[in-house]
């Protein structure tokens, strides 16, 4: 038996834990978690392995029913797998004979130079594990009978024989290998790009959002979307900014990026288009972009068929950030909240601010530079009708569907696109009577105005 992940003392003995909560006192590997991390990569990770959780759920019955373990829990096992990777120092806290086959998975795929990118390091080991959990799925589904066989996988590592001499041992190897062949590429690529680097949950967030094939689908924007939006906000801008158009044959990514991305699984989703290499529009004007990251933005996105369900406004934000870049569009790049920072593009993916929104800020700094600037917002926050107006401002607001009086400027110079289901939509302006016989107005999005309309 491999005791890599050994004791303080060197020898076999189990290390005794203080445990926090029911899942981690479950879990073969310490130490523990902290509380607030392990319940935030629960929540990003459960229930999405179907196939392996069912075949963890059968094993768990039986372990609790025939050895009479209640500690193991398929909550305890997806800890193991985030531990390996992402704690610095590991220790075993307990191995009944039953779990030999996950001890034996674990050390199987460790690597060192891996270990060196993802440990203390909560979004590039969260990547890990999500990519090792896939793989682990996709080998319980293609073999339902695996789980079974986890038996005799077992009882040959008691017996000292060698693992490799039962199948069950035989398939998990393959799945190791094959798990750390794609950490290769994607921690790569994640490093590069700064995904993932940060060390609180939020970098979870980036992660979930810029690996999930699944949801990617539903993220990404068509070649017409993304030519609507470069068409409404450029040729508004063109007059304050000098820039000229021209109709270029080529990738709206340019092709060494595309080059670097072939080789990613379903990364070709991250540039959020459909086709990257049809006749396409490039402005050569840039804006200065200033992206809302208050608490609000921290919120799940909340969109018709719960195509974006457990993704952030925040994530969806930096998303669209991204292909903004890759469109040579974005000068200079700010964070908000209560006040402005400066972003580089390294920390895209990695910064966050929290707290209040405050959308005069970033009007105000646009005036004082007087640069034609996008500001994307959820649009929860209130500026002066009048005070705040700024005619090189332009609005891409995500989620909402409306905006208050104050924006009526706004909308009249066309400066305002909502951003809904992964589509845009201009501003329409709704007029209602109050009951004192006032007209109130609120800026909607087109398609909440044409819904409004339906049927007068």
């Amino acid at each position: 038996m491999n005791y890599e992940l050994n004791s303080p003392t060197g020898d076999n003995s189990i290390w005794k834990p203080i445990y926090r909560n029911k899942y981690q006192e479950g879990s073969i590997i310490g130490p523990d978690l902290p509380d607030y991390l392990a319940t935030q990569i629960l929540k990003s990770l459960d229930g999405k392995y179907h196939h392996l959780e069912y075949a963890i759920g059968e094993l768990i019955t039986k372990y609790s029913n025939e050895l009479d373990d209640d500690l193991t829990s398929r909550h305890s096992i997806l800890l193991d797998i985030f531990k390996s990777w992402y704690n610095a120092e590991r220790r075993i806290k307990r191995l009944p004979t039953h779990l030999y086959w996950l001890h034996h998975f674990i050390t199987s795929m460790d690597n060192h130079l891996l270990r060196m990118i993802t440990q203390e390091r909560t979004g590039f080991s969260y990547l890990a594990t999500s990519i090792v959990l896939e793989k682990l799925d996709r080998a319980f589904k293609s073999d339902p009978d695996l789980k079974d066989k986890l038996d005799d996988l077992c009882k040959a590592i008691e017996a000292g024989e060698d693992p490799s001499s039962t199948e069950a041992g035989v398939k998990l190897d393959k799945v190791a290998a094959s798990a750390n062949n794609k950490m290769r590429k994607d921690l790569s690529k994640a490093e590069e790009m700064g995904i993932g680097k940060g060390v609180d949950p939020e970098s979870i967030q980036m992660v979930e959002t810029m690996f999930n094939s699944r949801l990617l689908k539903n993220v990404k924007l068509n070649r017409r979307d993304l030519d609507k939006f470069v068409k409404h906000i450029a040729s508004k801008a063109q007059d304050s900014l000098g820039g000229r158009a021209e109709i270029v044959e080529e990738s709206i990514l340019e092709s060494d990026i595309v080059d670097n991305l072939e080789h990613i699984e379903n990364f070709s989703h991250l540039a959020l288009i459909d086709n990257v290499s049809n006749l396409s529009k490039r402005y050569y004007m840039n804006f200065d972009l200033y992206i809302d990251c208050s608490g609000s933005m921290g919120s799940q996105a909340s969109y018709e068929n719960n195509a974006f369900s457990g993704v952030t406004l925040r994530a969806l934000s930096r998303l669209f950030v991204h292909q903004l870049i890759t469109m040579n569009m974005v000068k200079k790049m700010y964070l908000f909240s209560n006040n402005v920072h400066e972003l580089s593009k390294k920390e895209l993916f990695t910064k966050t601010l929290d707290r209040g929104t405050n959308i005069k800020s970033c009007i105000n700094q646009a005036k004082a530079n007087n640069k034609a600037s996008i500001i994307l917002t959820d649009g929860y926050d209130h500026i002066d009708a009048d005070e705040d107006y700024f005619k090189k401002v332009y609005f891409v607001v995500l989620q909402q569907d409306r905006l208050g009086e104050a924006f009526v400027k706004y909308h009249r110079g066309g400066q305002i696109l909502f951003w809904e289901d992964g589509k845009f939509y201009p501003s329409r302006l709704s007029a209602e009577q109050g009951y004192n016989g006032n007209m109130y107005y609120d800026v909607v999005s087109k398609k909440r105005y044409d819904s409004m309309n339906k049927g007068r």
